[in-house]
Formats: C-alpha cells, sequence, structure tokens
C-alpha cells in the first residue's frame, strides 16, 4: 500500500528514479541481512533449546519481511512498467496537442489518468478548464512557486523584472501583457542551454533534445514546437496556431490573450527550465539551485 501512495502522489519524472532506488535499497538489505543470517544461523546451532526455537523464528521473520519487501517492489515496477507502456503515451499525446508541457513534472500517474478520462469523456475543453484551475487555484500557488524555482537559473534570474510583471499581469487577468512578455524568454534560454545567437533557438532545442534523449515527453515537446509554437504559416491566408511565437510577436493575431494561453507559456519556460537544469548536472552540478 506505501508504494501504490508514492505512485499516486509523485510526479511521473520522480517515480522511475524511486522505484530504481528502492530496488537498490531492497538487494542491499537482502545481501546484508543474508551474510548476518549465515552467522546467525551458524551460532543457533550452539544455543540452548528455547534460546535457539526463538533465534530461529527471529529469522524466518525477518527474512518473511524481507522477501514482502522485494514482492511489493517488484509489483510497483510492474504496475510502473504498465503505466509506461499502456497509458502514458496516450497521456503525453492529449496533453502536448493540448499545449500543455512537461507535466511529468507536475502530475502524479492519478492526475494523468484523471485527465485522459476527462478528455474522453468531456472533451478537451472541460480537460484545459481543470487543469487551469489547478495552476491557478489557492491565489496562484504553484504559479508563484515555479517562477521562483526559475530564479536558480542564471538567465531568468537576470530577468526577474520581466518574470514578476508577467506574474503579476496572469494574476489580474492581464493576458495581453503576460504572454508577450514570456515567449521571448523561451528563445532566450534556449539559446543560453545550446550555447548559441540563433533566433531559432527552440526549435534548435527540440531537435537536439529528441535525437539525444527521444523519450516520449520531450517528443511532445518536439510536435508543440514544430506544429504550434514556431510553425510556419502565410500571415493573412493561413489560420494561425493558437499559440504561434510568430504571429503573436510579429503583430499578426490579436486573438491570443486567455487564461489558457498564458498558463501554457508559464508552462513552456517552466519545460525549458527542466531542459537547462538537466544540462548542468553533467557541466557545472554547482550551479543548479
Amino acid at each position: 500500500m506505501d508504494y501504490e501512495m508514492k505512485l499516486t502522489i509523485a510526479p511521473i519524472e520522480q517515480i522511475a528514479v524511486g522505484i530504481t532506488n528502492v530496488q537498490t535499497t531492497a538487494q542491499e538489505m537482502i545481501a546484508s541481512f543474508q551474510a548476518s543470517f549465515d552467522q546467525v544461523s551458524a551460532g543457533v546451532r550452539l544455543m540452548h533449546e528455547n534460546m535457539r526455537r526463538t533465534a530461529e523464528r527471529w529469522i524466518e521473520q525477518e527474512q518473511n519481511s524481507i522477501r514482502l519487501m522485494v514482492e511489493m517492489t517488484a509489483a510497483a515496477a510492474a504496475s510502473f512498467e504498465r503505466y509506461r507502456n499502456e497509458e502514458e503515451p496516450e497521456a503525453c499525446r492529449l496533453l502536448s496537442q493540448a499545449g500543455w508541457l512537461g507535466m511529468d513534472h507536475h502530475f502524479s500517474i492519478h492526475q494523468l489518468r484523471e485527465s485522459v478520462l476527462r478528455h474522453k469523456s468531456e472533451g478537451e475543453a472541460s480537460m484545459n478548464e481543470a487543469i487551469l484551475a489547478y495552476f491557478n487555484g489557492d491565489d496562484f500557488a504553484l504559479m508563484e512557486a515555479m517562477t521562483e524555482h526559475w530564479l536558480g537559473i542564471p538567465y531568468l534570474r537576470d530577468r526577474e523584472k520581466i518574470i514578476r510583471d508577467a506574474v503579476y499581469a496572469h494574476k489580474h487577468g492581464l493576458f495581453t501583457l503576460s504572454i508577450p512578455a514570456l515567449l521571448p524568454l523561451v528563445e532566450g534560454l534556449s539559446a543560453e542551454i545550446l550555447g548559441t545567437a540563433t533566433t531559432k533557438a527552440v526549435s534548435l532545442l527540440a531537435e537536439d533534445r529528441m535525437a539525444n534523449d527521444p523519450e516520449l515527453w520531450m517528443q511532445g515537446f518536439r510536435d508543440f514546437v514544430e506544429q504550434v509554437l514556431c510553425k510556419g504559416y502565410e500571415f493573412g491566408k493561413d489560420p494561425a496556431p493558437y499559440l504561434n511565437r510568430h504571429g503573436i510577436l510579429h503583430g499578426r493575431v490579436f486573438d491570443y490573450p486567455s487564461a489558457l494561453n498564458s498558463t501554457r507559456v508559464f508552462l513552456l519556460i517552466d519545460a525549458v527550465a527542466e531542459l537547462w537544469r538537466e544540462k548542468q548536472k553533467t557541466v557545472a552540478p554547482a550551479m543548479i539551485q
């Protein structure tokens, strides 16, 4: 039951690491206990009959406890693998297509399942509204915590005033201000990660990460960047994607302001911030906060 609680509560990206750690710990415990059992068993033979029986019962109880822990760990790992193979691809596809990125860092398995169920039973709009309420509820506590965490990244810390103004605008429904204020930071932080001055940094970053880490959520990030954020289209003739940086920042569309799009941009930056942190783990661990 304890393992199931962890699988329900923890964000998806933490679960695989957690299960691996538990499995490793279990194996180490088994090896350690087995050595102790062997020593105790050797000594038991020299004990008085009553003491011998007590020691043998203790050994049996401890072995059963370890066996149960190993079985629970194996069941949790198998359950997570079934989820990964059968449910996660659909959840990733539905959420990424709707513009919700990096949800493996924010949602538990239960929340992802609920999102898919709501999408199937009530439609994408209902799912979007539920996610919007989640990130903007409790007086925007999750949004505040997310943006505070950004300030551990030098590039974003240097732009703290922009970020705080965008948060203020978002909280007060000024989405005409929050969205165009944040969108340039997506490109800028992507360029920082790549170490390049290109103006197509986020597209290059998405392709680079897919080439080096082709996991599900990265594929969703790449698809969103290609098909929505940076999709090229002929101004005045083709319909603009719902959150297209070219249309918004070049003044070609006017109907982008919404709580949904503003929240999506915050999560987009957060997804890129996570990529920055992943890179720092290999090049400069001391910079990560």
